[in-house]
């Protein structure tokens, strides 16, 4: 029996990681941002918690086996579980590619763990407040002398 303390209850993917609702989906799709590469495509957009949730959009079209489409499943939900503490409050919708279909386990993980890098990255860019380059001294009095001296 596992109780609350243990290292594995932080990966779990209970129903508060998860998106259910349409609203919660729409909610997404409606102002994401994305990244992208040959097997997925990652839409995200900062949630109202702190926790992340992820979502799955895995068509038929692109990954036509129930089998194929429950293995990206499994491997995203995996990749997920492992770097959700370090991800913060995001919302998370992942569509697969077609060539996810055919790309080895190792190859999906691979991508995976670049957009999660992608993900972290642009949330810290987007936590730091933006600063205006001030310009020296020196330059702002050489851009002045030559408006007087046009004058």
């Amino acid at each position: 029996m596992r109780d609350g303390n243990t290292s594995s209850a932080n990966h779990t993917f209970g129903r508060d990681s998860r998106l259910l609702k349409p609203a919660e989906f729409q909610r997404v799709f409606s102002a994401a941002r994305r990244s992208s590469d040959r097997y997925f495509t990652v839409l995200y957009r900062e949630s109202e918690g702190t926790a992340p949730r992820l979502g799955f959009a895995v068509a038929k079209k692109k990954i036509p086996t129930a089998v194929g489409r429950n293995r990206l499943r499994r491997i995203a939900r995996e990749s997920f579980r492992t770097q959700k503490r370090t991800l913060g409050g995001i919302d998370i919708i992942i569509l697969a590619q077609n060539a996810a279909g055919a790309a080895s386990s190792h190859a999906l993980r691979a991508s995976l763990r670049k957009h999660w890098q992608n993900l972290q990255q642009r949330q810290d860019q987007t936590r730091q407040p933006r600063r205006q380059k001030a310009r020296p001294a020196s330059d702002r009095s050489d851009n002045d002398r030559s408006k007087k001296d046009n004058s």
